[in-house]
């Protein structure tokens, strides 16, 4: 039986295999503690972490899909390096992408009837402001106009 040899191979390594897909609940290290794990709140949406529980609100998913494409739209300018490579490369194309991605989000925020502080609807407008003005001072870089 393949499995009991996995088992005998990984105990002679010096830890145990225990596959959790069949094993019943053997000791109490297999209880998961019910107060560590996020519950569900009644419409099936896990609540978001930090906030005491409550749902995340449309707002708040389209202002951390606000932030990330900020984040990959800088990337793309060459202005901070990508993670997976440690290069800070520019590629246009692909931040004229993100930054429309970036406006499009930000119209929608950005209108009189959303739920969002006066605050924060700012802050989104300067942070489309600050990724246009990089993208033309990129842009005269790569063609050879900028100082």
């Amino acid at each position: 039986m393949p499995e009991e040899s996995a088992k005998d191979q990984s105990q002679e390594e010096g830890f145990t295999f225990v596959d959790k897909r069949r094993a019943a609940v053997e000791d109490d290290a297999a209880v998961v503690d019910p107060s560590e794990t996020p519950e569900e709140t009644g419409d099936g949406a896990l609540p978001s972490e930090g906030t005491g529980g409550e749902p995340h609100t449309t707002y708040q998913l389209a202002l951390y899909a606000l932030g990330l494409l900020q984040m990959n739209a800088f990337q793309q300018l060459g202005l901070i390096s990508d993670p997976s490579t440690g290069k800070a490369v520019r590629d246009l194309a692909q931040a004229r992408v993100a930054i429309d991605c970036v406006a499009a989000l930000a119209g929608v925020l950005d209108t009189p009837g959303a739920a969002l502080d006066d605050r924060i609807k700012q802050d989104v407008r300067r942070v489309l402001t600050d990724l246009r003005l990089n993208f033309v001072t990129q842009s005269q870089m790569a063609s050879g106009d900028g100082a």
